[in-house]
């Protein structure tokens, strides 16, 4: 199996710190700049860049704005940063996905030496005043950076931003150029997909996710995507989160018109699993009557048919983009996109008449 070659930053970070650690930089000396690196090692202004960024979040260096960057002493550390890690509620928190990407925050926390604390959003929710609930929550527990890791209206956010407190949202985009954000990037993916059911002859998929009760308004990622595709007719449904009754609802629904749905895609490894058993034990075989299909993470290895998302790297890089803004430092980019990957399972299969016959 071929290797995957370390990124050259993380190559770049490296050697500058095995050059502080043998004493070639002792404390108080200047690291080279950016220039230097740049001559020395014949990297880009931006690889140069993160690798002093990572070296300072590490506690190796300290950028002096104006006069460059110096070796920090070893026994001057900085303390752990508190952080809070926010979610919409305990059912949502225990998830697949939101399991996949708090490993990638936990293992990132150490090498950013935070001390991350989980915050429920219950007492926001009972507040005349959410926005005020939620920063007042913040204050009180010291939280110094957040990562909000379930969709968050922007109104709770408010008065934090205003407080001008870091936040980066996790696998969501915000109207708000103040959130900062990491997200999968399914666009280009879900072009693909579409192409693929089209060519095994679908015409007619219905596409289901579950959603919170709060309005979401200036979330970017709370809108219902684009699928439409000719020939092929896209139904998008939204359902309340863990709600069987209302998903054999939406499945029947489909499947007894004119001209039935042939697949069937659902938003998270939970909702596809609750639309498998839905379907066979409405006397349908997948995928020789309808085939089905999750975008998410799954906990092992699945025969489902998937659109993957990178959850733990998403939730990594998060936490590093919060490492960055408590650094003092802008981001390169407010929204980092990481692509998904379409992955192959055993539920994708051609459209078949067998679906007509059981009507």
């Amino acid at each position: 199996m071929e290797r995957r070659q370390t990124p050259l930053y993380s190559r770049l970070k490296c050697a500058i710190r095995e050059r502080i650690l043998r004493g070639d930089l002792v404390p108080g000396q200047p690291t080279p700049s950016e220039a230097m690196l740049r001559a020395e090692f014949g990297v880009s202004s931006t690889t140069a860049r993160r690798c002093l960024n990572d070296l300072e979040l590490d506690g190796y260096v300290q950028r002096v704005q104006g006069q460059g960057t110096f070796v920090c002493e070893r026994d001057a550390l900085k303390s752990a940063r508190h952080i809070g890690i926010f979610y919409h509620d305990l059912v949502n928190l225990t998830s697949t996905f939101a399991a996949s990407v708090l490993k990638g925050i936990f293992d990132q926390v150490g090498q950013s030496r935070f001390q991350p604390e989980l915050l429920s959003s219950a007492a926001v929710r009972k507040s005349p005043n959410p926005s005020a609930a939620m920063a007042e929550m913040l204050r009180q527990r010291s939280v110094e950076g957040l990562l909000v890791l379930s969709p968050t209206p922007a109104l709770w956010l408010k008065d934090v931003l205003a407080s001008r407190l870091p936040v980066v949202s996790v696998n969501m985009e915000y109207e708000d150029a103040r959130v900062y954000g990491v997200i999968s990037e399914a666009r280009l993916v879900m072009e693909r997909l579409l192409d693929e059911i089209i060519a095994r002859g679908h015409r007619r998929m219905v596409a289901m996710r579950e959603v919170l009760p709060e309005k979401l308004e200036g979330l970017l990622s709370s809108r219902i995507p684009e699928l439409s595709r000719s020939p092929l007719r896209c139904h998008f449904e939204t359902l309340s989160y863990y709600s069987p009754a209302q998903a054999r609802a939406i499945v029947e629904k489909h499947l007894v018109e004119t001209e039935p749905a042939t697949v069937f895609l659902a938003y998270g490894y939970e909702l596809a699993l609750e639309v498998g058993h839905i379907l066979k034990s409405l006397g349908f075989n997948i995928p020789a009557d309808v085939s089905l299909i999750y975008f998410g993470v799954s906990p092992g290895p699945s025969e489902l048919y998937q659109v993957a998302v990178p959850a733990a790297l998403v939730g990594g890089e998060a936490t590093r983009m919060l490492s960055t803004l408590l650094a003092g430092h802008v981001p390169l980019e407010r929204v980092v996109r990481i692509p998904s990957q379409i992955v192959p399972g055993e539920t994708l299969g051609p459209a078949q008449s067998s679906v007509n016959s059981n009507q």
